[in-house]
């Protein structure tokens, strides 16, 4: 996931592997080209950011990294807030699902499983689309285009 710090923005991509890292940073900034490249990246000393590719690609790119110290996930505010609220609204709207629209056997959807549990990644989709959406002091009086 990827957080704008000033407007809350957020970007969400689902990776199945850290490896893929990489990957989804160049996809990330060839969606966002018509905005400009960020100035720097803010994260977590992860593996996947602390690779020599990844830094390579960021040097070139000319991206700042800054990283958090080890075990201080508050250092990171704005995208663990961000995280923490698009799972928990993903994980809502997955478990009302069927309580919204009871004519249908989501028993039957494929993928969605008994609770919804396997519409993670759509449902989190969902929500922070809703969230890009909504008006905040960032964005007075608009809500932004996801």
């Amino acid at each position: 996931m990827f957080v704008d710090s000033f407007s809350r923005w957020m970007k969400l991509y689902g990776m199945r592997r850290k490896s893929d890292t990489l990957a989804f940073v160049q996809k990330f900034l060839a969606d966002m080209s018509g905005t400009g490249v960020p100035r720097s990246f803010w994260m977590d000393n992860g593996g996947e950011f602390v690779s020599r590719d990844f830094i390579a690609f960021c040097d070139n790119a000319g991206i700042r990294r800054t990283y958090t110290a080890p075990g201080t996930p508050q250092q990171n505010g704005p995208a663990e807030s961000a995280i923490w609220r698009v799972n928990k609204a993903g994980h809502a709207a997955r478990l009302e699902a069927p309580r919204l629209f009871p004519k249908i056997d989501f028993t039957r959807v494929p993928g969605f499983g008994r609770d919804g549990e396997r519409l993670w990644r759509e449902s989190c989709h969902w929500a922070a689309g809703g969230f890009n959406r909504s008006p905040t002091k960032a964005n007075v009086g608009r809500g932004t285009c996801v």
